[in-house]
Parts: structure tokens; C-alpha cells; sequence
């Protein structure tokens, strides 16, 4: 008898792997699921949600290359949609926030706070998490 695989299912099946913190089974099934939906069109939103989680796992993994790159292809994918892309955008801004690049970070999550999406109070969140690193890093260089 064969493993039952429904594409949609094991998606969430990765998201919830995300948020209970393995992001390493988090990325395979969306690794698995991704990988059937490249084989069919129509279906470059549902691919995108695969890559994302994939780049939010490598954030985790601190893989933090990778993570980019799965964000940036997610967002190729999606840039007609507004509102995924502002997600996609997000997770960079978060990525980078991971990394301490602050001035990166701030650029991505400044877009986003100035179209007052869903994710503001987010946004706000890491903004000023960003703002703080980056004054703590100048305040460090001039020491």
C-alpha cells in the first residue's frame, strides 16, 4: 500500500512544521509538494507558498543564501500578486534582520509599513528591532 501524498494537505502539513519549529521536515515536505506543482501549470501561487516556506526554513537552518534565493524565485513568481508579494517582502525583511544587515532590512519592511497591509503591526515590530541594530552598529564603528 502507498503513501498517501495530497499536494495541498502536505503543504500545511510543511507550514505547520515551520511553526512548531523543525524547519529541516518543514522544508522537505515543502520540497516534495513544490516539486509536484512545478510539474503542472497553473499553479505558480501554490509553488511560491512552497518556496517560501523553503526560504523560511533556511532562515531557521541559518542557510541564509539559500533562504534568499527561494524568497527571490517565490516573488518572481507571484509579482502580479500584491498582496503575496508584500509577504515575500516581509520574510526578507526578516531575513535580513537574521543576518544583522539592518540597512537591507529596513528597506524592505519600509515598503511594506508604507502600504499599511495586514502584516504592519509586524512590520512596526521588526523596524524597530532593525533601527536599534543599526544604531548600535554605528555607535560601535565610531567607538
Amino acid at each position: 500500500m502507498g503513501v498517501f501524498f495530497h499536494p495541498p494537505l502536505n503543504f500545511k502539513v510543511s507550514e505547520f512544521y515551520y511553526h512548531i519549529g523543525k524547519p529541516l521536515v518543514a522544508w522537505e515536505y515543502a520540497n516534495k509538494v513544490s516539486a509536484i506543482f512545478h510539474t503542472n501549470s497553473g499553479y505558480e501561487v501554490q509553488q511560491a507558498g512552497c518556496k517560501n516556506i523553503m526560504g523560511l526554513s533556511c532562515v531557521e537552518l541559518k542557510q541564509f543564501d539559500t533562504a534568499k534565493k527561494y524568497f527571490l524565485a517565490a516573488l518572481e513568481m507571484v509579482k502580479e500578486d500584491a498582496q503575496l508579494t508584500l509577504i515575500l517582502r516581509y520574510n526578507l525583511g526578516f531575513l535580513f534582520s537574521e543576518q544583522n544587515q539592518s540597512q537591507e532590512a529596513i528597506s524592505h519592511l519600509t515598503e511594506i509599513y508604507n502600504k499599511k497591509s495586514h502584516l504592519h503591526h509586524k512590520v512596526l515590530f521588526l523596524l524597530i528591532i532593525a533601527n536599534k541594530l543599526a544604531i548600535r552598529n554605528t555607535n560601535i564603528i565610531s567607538i
